[in-house]
């Protein structure tokens, strides 16, 4: 009868742990989980070469899949999503029209830029926003005209993909702190 009880006790005790620990689990599962980013684009000034723009997106496209941490949503589930609520590519001009695009696809982080030119040099400006906080980080870099096109934008999408990772480990960082 003893022998009974405590076997009782003990899968009841068991029972608490696993119903407790299942949440935590969860919770440290979904920080886990890649932060998805929508690539919205580039833009290249004229007078530059507008392939420049494509050739950065791959770029982009390949540190993004080389990484644990974050995951690119694809160009037509975007394009799908523009058609589905009337949005063009010419209206996400705007930050706000970028990030509700943004929303819409279940990204974490949309990424637009520039591409352009400053006295002898090619100029690339990346912007982030953060689509839950709507916080805006940003990086530039700036390469000589002189300078091969691949090798520099190679430079900057690793620059990019980086920035996002520790941004992402440094908000997974608070988030752990406040549980």
């Amino acid at each position: 009868m003893r022998l009974r009880r405590n076997m009782a006790v003990a899968v009841n005790f068991i029972l608490i742990i696993l119903s407790l620990a299942g949440p935590l689990m969860a919770a440290d599962a979904k920080l886990s989980q890649p932060a998805k980013v929508a690539l919205i684009g580039f833009t290249v000034e004229s007078g530059l070469d507008k392939t420049l723009a494509d050739k950065l997106r791959l770029m982009l496209f390949a540190q993004i899949a080389a990484s644990d941490n974050l995951e690119m949503l694809e160009r037509e589930h975007l394009k799908k999503i523009m058609k589905e609520h009337n949005l063009s590519m010419s209206g996400l001009v705007s930050s706000k029209s970028q990030l509700r695009l943004g929303m819409l696809a279940g990204a974490n982080f949309v990424l637009s830029g520039r591409v352009y030119k400053f006295n002898e040099n090619i100029v690339i400006n990346a912007k982030v926003v953060n689509a839950k906080t709507t916080r805006v980080f940003g990086l530039s870099r700036s390469y000589p005209l002189t300078s091969k096109p691949g090798v520099a934008l190679e430079a900057f999408a690793k620059s990019v993909t980086m920035k996002l990772i520790k941004k992402i480990q440094k908000n997974n960082g608070r988030s752990k702190k406040k549980e």
